[in-house]
This record gives C-alpha cells, structure tokens and sequence, in this order.
C-alpha cells in the first residue's frame, strides 16, 4: 500500500488535465482509507481484553493529552476545525500502558474530527477528584441516536453512509478502556448545543452499568 500511494502521488504531479488529476486524487483518497483500516486492524489484533495489560507504568495524563492533541492540530486545521485543551497544569497520573492510552486518545479525537462539520469545534477536557480522573472528548457534531450509541462501538460500524473512518476507532477504544478498568459512556452535550461528548471514567472500582456505558 506504501509503494502503491507513492507511485499514485508520482503519477498525480505528472498528469497535466484536471479531470485525470481528480481520478488520481480519488485513488490517493481510497488508498488512504486502505491504509488507515490496516494499520487499525492490526492494533486491534494484538489487543486482547482478557489478557493483562503490558508494560504499565505511571503515565503524566496532561501531557500525554498535550502530545496527542499537538499531533492533531494539522488535521484539524485541514478540516477548518477548532481544536483544543481544557485541563489545570497541575499533572495528572495514570497507572497504564502510554502507547495504548495515546491510541484511545487519537480514536477519540480523530472520530470527533471526522464527524464535526467545518467550522465546527472539538475540546478534550479533564478534570480529577482524588484519584478519579474523568477525561472527555467534546464535539459540535450531528451527535447519536440511543441506538446508535449502542452500535459505534461494534466492529466495522460506520455512521451514516458519508462516514470516512474505518469502523473500527472505537472498538479500539473499547478496548483500552476495558484493559485499563476505566468505564467509556457516550452523552449529549449539556450546553443546549449540538454534539457528542466521549466520557472515560478511570477508577479503581465503578458500578456496572447497562446503558450506554461500556463496562470493563
């Protein structure tokens, strides 16, 4: 697929008409998506719920989410997206495993940033009380319906049919979540505007829960 999109981006400089430059584009564009569904379904491969989680260390949870969202400033950018951080600059720690916890971080994002219209807005929050961290991601998206809500974290699901993710970002996050005891639940906004808000609870212990919320 690498050799494939750089000899596409090559014959994309050398076509001089429009309407084959846009064929090029379209093929660049589908060689994208391809990309992005196989480096997604091997993350979700070598994740595995039931096993335990690996190399866990203590995790700066502020800076990690500095990293991720400076990462996905040119993306937002590209989609006329405001995209931000609402957290104290006092550090917050995770017991965790970094690389996946930035892998949620990304999904999260990167699904909020696909869903929200240009213009739009999407705001990673955090907030702690005692060892409770609660981190969401907020967007100005069209939001979901109760049954969609239930549906986005199967595998392959995609909202809609202009979706242009893979389907598979948020059985990742699941994924994590569940690895890291931590609890995701999917809101609407309580601002009166339109949007989705991504919740993860991380405690030691959290109550199941039979809505929306995944349990791990």
């Amino acid at each position: 697929l690498a050799a494939l999109q750089i000899h596409c981006e090559n014959l994309y400089l050398d076509l001089s008409d429009s309407e084959s430059r846009i064929s090029c584009a379209q093929m660049l564009k589908g060689i994208a998506w391809m990309n992005r569904m196989v480096e997604q379904l091997l993350q979700l491969s070598r994740l595995d719920p039931q096993a335990r989680l690996p190399d866990t260390a203590t995790v700066n949870f502020n800076e990690l989410c500095r990293e991720v969202i400076n990462d996905q400033i040119g993306f937002a950018i590209a989609r006329n997206i405001d995209l931000g951080l609402n957290a104290s600059d006092r550090p917050l720690f995770l017991q965790g495993n970094a690389f996946y916890l930035s892998l949620m971080l990304r999904n999260l994002i990167d699904n909020a940033l696909r869903y929200t219209p240009s213009g739009g807005e999407v705001t990673l929050t955090l907030e702690s009380d005692n060892d409770h961290i609660v981190m969401s991601v907020i967007d100005s998206g069209p939001g979901l319906d109760d049954a969609q809500k239930e549906r986005v974290f199967e595998r392959f699901y995609r909202q809609g049919q202009n979706g242009t993710g893979s389907g598979l970002g948020l059985s990742i996050v699941r994924l994590i979540t569940q690895l890291h005891h931590a609890r995701i639940t999917l809101l609407e906004r309580h601002d009166g505007k339109e949007g989705l808000v991504a919740r993860v609870d991380f405690a030691p212990e959290l109550p199941d829960n039979s809505g929306t919320g995944v349990q791990a």
